[in-house]
């Protein structure tokens, strides 16, 4: 039967042969030093596991880490995972190289709670004991590990061992263990085939679980698969979750397409990003600023990438303080908001900084870094709030996009359930807007809107003080606005009582409307009466212009209002009346229907008393609008579904 696994990882951090891997010997009976080559050269290569019970029976997961300074990098993707350290210092060596450089690297990873393991005890006499107490606490004064408990230790003859198991129970029991609840997510540690089973990939789950049958993709590799097997400390187990230390073997995966800093994700919500927003940390340690464009190592969850980076504020960082950057890398690596990462320098290979992922960067900062670097610090401001990291993802999409409700969780990189939480929160606090189908946008967003709607309707009655209505499209296309959030802001205004849309797209200010003199109205009226007395053979725009005594440019003007107003219709060159207009559809009704439907152009020329002049455009107008349709050299009238027989 499997060993009941708790969600919590336990981890070593030291300097080389100061006895990491002994001490994790003694503490679980396994050798963590697995290779072949480990185990004849004396040192951690490569990141060991054991299982380590605690005295209520507690397993938790044991990572040894390489303590070379040639390993830093496989220490630091077990670092990734820890949630309880053991800094071991030997006593015969006191604080050296490593020791500072993996305590640096636990803070920078954001691992606060563990113990500092005094090593060799029984190499030394009591003073060189007691010097190297005294060294190790004026070293730690100055770390965030001031308060860790101390203990001594042998290896050897077991003296301390009790003491510690009982501090590294409490330390266990103080974790908050990792949930099992969200989306499966594992940094890929090892990558073997196995025979007769397949491919094999080890590593500490992040978040979520998965199951024997579950199918997960592996990123940036782009391939899928499905769980044949799962294993925890070499136990045949059910499932894998967060803070265990797991194998899963999977079929369908080519073992030569999947590396050691790829991601076994649940399918459809992660995908693999070259550039992230990120709040880095330059160590107060490092003797010289980080410059904007710096080329360096990388190192998040278990991948290591060569990248730059780009300050968003300032061109340099100075030492102890931290800035907003963007992280542009040369390959795709998966990563979070929340994520720790580290950066090293390419040559010679030191820790000099590290800080949290805000998210995958949506706008390069190029020549606009500032307006980038706001943006990004509303991240940084939400990085543990969802609800709020949710609506700077709205804010950031601003006018131009909005953003699909089903793309709520990829956005946040979380399942569909917290992803609606996130957004009923923000909808009860009246921050997010519906828009166009299942679109969202940030309240603030729809705001902006409307308030560009609303200048650029001001202008268009300032400027066309003669007509009544703006034609929507133009001046969508003029506000650059998408075509959801120009309807959406528009439905607001309508709304609110400070707009009025009319059929075929044509939109107005209530309170404006045309503006017209005494002539401009007696004009007006004398083209309404000149187009009612044309009937079915209405004048021209220059006879019209001469009857009314108007300038042709001025009456064209007016009777667009006509138009607007529904009192006329522009038919080709022509001005027909509404009635003029009822009455010649409903005569090519009457007449199509005793000929099987077709118009017969003689027959309705004859019955309107008019001339194929008039006819012909007013015709073509009844087929733009769907009336009528013209199938080669006939045309027939189109039936309302009432009309039509069953």
């Amino acid at each position: 039967m499997a060993s009941q696994l708790h969600r919590v990882i336990l981890g070593t951090a030291g300097h080389i042969d100061h006895g990491k891997s002994s001490l994790v010997r003694a503490l679980t009976g396994i050798d963590p030093d697995r290779l072949k080559e480990e185990q004849e050269r004396g040192m951690t290569i490569d990141l060991g596991f054991a299982p380590y019970k605690t005295a209520s029976g507690r397993l938790v997961g044991m990572i040894d880490v390489p303590g070379h300074e040639k390993f830093v990098k496989n220490m630091v993707a077990g670092a990734a995972s820890v949630d309880v350290f053991l800094l071991v210092i030997a006593a015969d060596d006191g604080v050296m190289p490593q020791t500072r450089e993996h305590v640096e690297i636990l803070e920078l990873l954001g691992v606060r709670r563990g113990a500092v393991v005094v090593t060799k005890v029984d190499m030394v006499d009591a003073s060189l004991r007691e010097l190297a107490f005294a060294d190790i606490a004026e070293y730690l004064a100055t770390t965030v590990f001031a308060q860790a408990p101390v203990v001594p230790v042998s290896s050897v003859t077991g003296e301390g061992l009790d003491v510690l198991r009982g501090v590294i129970d409490r330390l266990v029991e103080e974790v908050v263990p990792r949930s099992k609840d969200g989306l499966f997510r594992m940094p890929i540690q090892r990558v073997f085939s196995a025979k007769g089973h397949g491919t094999v990939v080890t590593g500490v789950p992040i978040s979520g679980e998965a199951h024997v049958g579950d199918v997960l993709e592996i990123l940036p590799a782009q391939v899928r698969g499905k769980v044949r097997g799962l294993q925890a400390y070499k136990e045949d187990r059910d499932d894998a979750a967060a803070g265990h230390s797991s194998a899963l073997n999977l079929s369908d995966v080519d073992y030569r397409t999947v590396a050691r800093g790829h991601v076994v994700v649940t399918p459809g919500y992660f995908t693999a990003s070259r550039s992230f927003d990120v709040e880095v940390r330059l160590l107060a340690s490092v003797e010289r600023p980080l410059r904007h464009g710096t080329e360096v190592r990388v190192h998040t969850g278990t991948a290591e990438i060569i990248g730059r980076v780009v300050l968003l504020e300032q061109p340099t960082l100075q030492p102890g303080a931290s800035a907003l950057a963007q992280l542009r890398l040369r390959e795709p690596v998966v990563a979070i908001r929340g994520d720790r990462f580290l950066l090293r320098r390419v040559s010679p290979a030191t820790t000099i900084a590290g800080g949290t992922i805000l998210g995958e960067s949506r706008t390069r900062a190029g020549g606009r870094r500032l307006d980038v670097a706001r943006s990004v610090r509303r991240k940084a401001e939400a990085v543990t709030d969802l609800p709020a990291f949710l609506e700077s993802v709205l804010l950031e999409r601003a006018t131009h996009r909005p953003l699909p409700e089903k793309e709520v969780p990829v956005a946040l990189r979380c399942d569909d359930a917290a992803a609606a939480a996130a957004l009923a929160t923000l909808e009860r606090r009246n921050v997010v807007r519906r828009v166009g189908r299942g679109g969202l946008v940030h309240a603030q967003t729809l705001a902006v809107a409307q308030a560009a709607v609303r200048a650029a309707l001001t202008r268009f009655h300032a400027d066309q003080p003669l007509k009544a209505l703006a034609d929507a499209l133009p001046l969508r296309a003029e506000l650059r606005l998408d075509e959801a959030v120009f309807d959406g802001a528009c439905e607001a205004m309508v709304a609110a009582g400070e707009l009025v849309l009319e059929k075929g797209g044509k939109l107005r200010l209530k309170a404006a409307g045309p503006t017209l003199s005494d002539s401009d109205r007696k004009a007006l009226a004398g083209l309404s009466a000149a187009v009612g007395s044309g009937g079915l053979a209405p004048p021209a725009l220059p006879d019209l212009a001469r009857t009314c005594g108007v300038p042709e440019v001025r009456a064209k003007a007016l009777l667009t209002l006509l138009v607007e107003s529904g009192d006329a219709h522009r038919v080709g060159e022509f001005w027909f009346s509404r009635d003029a207009i009822e009455r010649a559809l409903e005569c090519v009704r009457a007449s199509a229907a005793e000929s099987q439907g077709e118009i017969l152009i003689p027959s309705v020329r004859d019955r309107l008393q008019t001339t194929r002049k008039y006819l012909i455009p007013l015709l073509e107008w009844f087929d733009a609008r769907g009336w009528s349709v013209r199938r080669g050299e006939r045309r027939y009238v189109v039936l309302k579904p009432t009309e039509r027989k069953a």
